[in-house]
């Protein structure tokens, strides 16, 4: 019956000038000139493209009947899928080989699956994550550092969770993306099992739930509750998927622009902190995972007239009363071997005093007065 149907309308296209369905669909969704529109035509376009249809009749599932029809894929003499060829792909994102030729090859596609995905991959995933990296290095999140900018605060608050909340909710595309190359698929089920586990297992357990429905409905004022075997989740991991994610952005924001160094930065400092050779910087920053060692000096440099600038503040509220500090004081010993010890080339040692200056909170007035306790 369904088949009469479709064939008595595809009877109607051809007898009304359409010589094929896409000819069809071309001119339904091809906007009508200024005075040329039907009002009717648009009602019934704008409701379909307007989701205002049922449920399974919808754009996106008209597109993946589409993309998962059987006769969308082009198959070989031995009943093998052909491999799918991307021949949109911009020259950044072409093979080694491709990437200095003048004439980019192009090779067509043989399948309607093939054309949705190098259409999807050339004309949306692309452009979207050329959006979502302007997101990124929008100035409220903190990512762009520059020498004179750059303050100890920044470098004590760098927090990596705040960082994978920022990309994950500004670049969900590039997450995703990064994301699932990281985690394998035994790693999902995994991960799925381990939540569905720590989930309430009677719904008169949980505060606010619908015993009609299995829909768990949030009480009012009541803050959800996290399960120990959902915080405990990311420690069972051996290598977190997600800061491996979060880092690979950070690194790739830095190649597109260069004063995106925070994280960079954050590596800088614990390699310098470690007394780590040059070549580990010269390595690093050619991989884009930290900044050069002239740059950290650079910034370290800065750092250190911040905290002059700090000191300097709560040396002039001492003088003028309380709070109170206090001054630690060590002598620091850096010894500099080299990779091969020469007449020219021994090891140095570079001597110096550093200093900690704790501010002190709640010390009752003349609680640190040597005078008054020797007496």
């Amino acid at each position: 019956m369904e088949q009469q149907r479709l064939l008595i309308v595809l009877r109607c296209m051809k007898n009304c000038g359409f010589d094929h369905v896409g000819a069809f669909l071309v001119t339904l969704f091809t906007p009508a000139k200024h005075g040329d529109a039907s009002p009717a035509v648009t009602q019934i376009v704008s409701a379909f493209l307007q989701k205002r249809t049922h449920p399974g009749s919808q754009p996106i599932d008209v597109l993946e009947l589409m993309y998962s029809h059987p006769k969308a894929e082009a198959y070989d003499t031995r009943g093998q899928p052909i491999p799918v060829s991307f021949p949109s792909l911009p020259r950044h994102s072409r093979p080694r080989q491709e990437r200095p030729l003048k004439t980019l090859p192009i090779v067509s596609s043989n399948s309607t699956r093939g054309d949705v995905l190098d259409w999807t991959l050339a004309h949306v995933i692309l452009p979207r994550v050329d959006f979502e990296r302007d997101q990124l290095l929008a100035y409220e999140n903190g990512l762009s550092i520059h020498n004179s900018s750059i303050k100890w605060k920044s470098i004590l608050e760098w927090d990596a969770s705040k960082l994978q909340d920022i990309a994950a909710l500004q670049a969900p595309t590039v997450f995703a993306c990064i994301s699932t190359l990281c985690i394998n698929k035994d790693s999902r089920k995994k991960l799925e099992s381990a939540v569905a586990q720590s989930q309430p297992q009677s719904s008169s357990e949980v505060v606010g739930c619908d015993r009609d429905s299995t829909t768990m409905l949030p009480t009012p004022g009541v803050e959800p509750t996290v399960t120990a075997d959902a915080e405990e989740l990311q420690l069972r991991i051996r290598r977190d998927p997600w800061l491996v994610t979060t880092t690979q952005i950070m690194s790739a924001l830095n190649v597109s622009y260069q004063y995106a160094t925070s994280f960079l930065t954050f590596v800088g400092c614990i390699l310098f902190v470690s007394n780590a050779p040059g070549r580990i910087y010269r390595i690093l920053g050619r991989l884009g995972l930290s900044v050069s060692h002239s740059t950290t000096l650079k910034r370290l440099n800065v750092l250190a007239e911040d905290a002059s600038n700090r000191v300097c503040s709560w040396g002039q509220e001492v003088k003028d009363g309380p709070p109170y500090v206090f001054v630690l004081w060590d002598n620091v010993n850096k010894r500099k071997k080299p990779s091969q010890i020469t007449l020219a080339t021994q090891d140095h040692m570079n001597n110096g005093t550093a200093s900690t200056v704790i501010r002190l909170e709640d010390i009752p007035l003349g609680a640190l007065d040597l005078l008054r306790r020797v007496s």
